[in-house]
């Protein structure tokens, strides 16, 4: 799910320059039925995007524990929508065994104890609920994903070795992608841009040795992404270049 309704300046996803989209259910029930046939996945993050905004999220959660019924799976958000959300969804998460992991976002501080009282009541697991749960402060941990088109910043393989989120396998629309730098089509488009992406992997037409081997080996861009991720202090996103490219 590509769609937010946060606008968190340097967004890792670029959510902020994204239209509107939602995942096909009927697709990804396919997806990960085919991936599950190939891959053993320790875990499955559930996200966006903000996930709780997808109509049909729900259903998505029984789609991937069908698919996958050992892995553990975590729904990532960023609770705002957490007090509006039906029985249905709530049902779903338990039935599914689902972890709830609520980022907190500095607006919205105060509002932390209360969205994670309110999740225990639905008898629903908190993820990392000691971490969040006496109101965790994102500017203490909020970083920007600066790529530079013009210059590197080291050798390929070594940006990758320092990377955090070299874990942080994509699937979307049949492809398996090796980071979140799969969004920056995103920003190509709202800024007439042509930076080169990378390359998504068809979960069809590679065998499960293939596709992991192409999710944990560096890439070209790897040499063009400041790594580690440059420190700032959260704020809105004002749209602008600087938020994800360094000249």
């Amino acid at each position: 799910m590509q769609s937010c309704n946060l606008n968190c300046k340097g967004c890792a996803s670029v959510s902020p320059l994204a239209e509107e989209a939602f995942v096909d259910v009927c697709q990804l029930e396919k997806d990960v039925k085919e991936l599950a046939k190939k891959l053993t996945i320790r875990t499955i993050s559930i996200d966006g995007g903000e996930a709780l905004l997808h109509p049909k999220i729900d259903k998505i959660l029984y789609v991937v524990r069908n698919a996958f019924s050992k892995t553990q799976l975590v729904l990532l958000s960023n609770g705002l929508l957490i007090f509006k959300m039906p029985d249905s969804f709530w049902r779903a998460l338990k039935e599914c065994d689902v972890w709830f992991s609520v980022t907190i976002y500095p607006p919205f501080k105060n509002k932390a104890p209360e969205m994670f009282q309110y999740v225990r009541t639905k008898g629903v697991k908190v993820y990392k609920d000691d971490g969040y749960h006496d109101g965790y402060d994102m500017n203490k941990d909020w970083r920007k994903c600066l790529y530079s088109p013009n210059k590197t910043y080291g050798p390929a393989e070594e940006q990758y070795k320092k990377c955090d989120m070299k874990v942080c396998v994509l699937l979307y629309e049949s492809h398996l992608y090796h980071c979140p730098m799969f969004y920056w089509k995103y920003y190509n488009r709202y800024f007439h841009e042509e930076l080169e992406l990378i390359k998504g992997y068809n979960i069809y037409q590679h065998g499960g040795w293939e596709l992991m081997k192409a999710v944990t080996s560096p890439m070209p861009q790897c040499a063009h992404c400041k790594i580690p991720w440059e420190r700032d202090t959260w704020d809105y996103s004002k749209r602008e270049k600087s938020e994800w490219v360094e000249e």
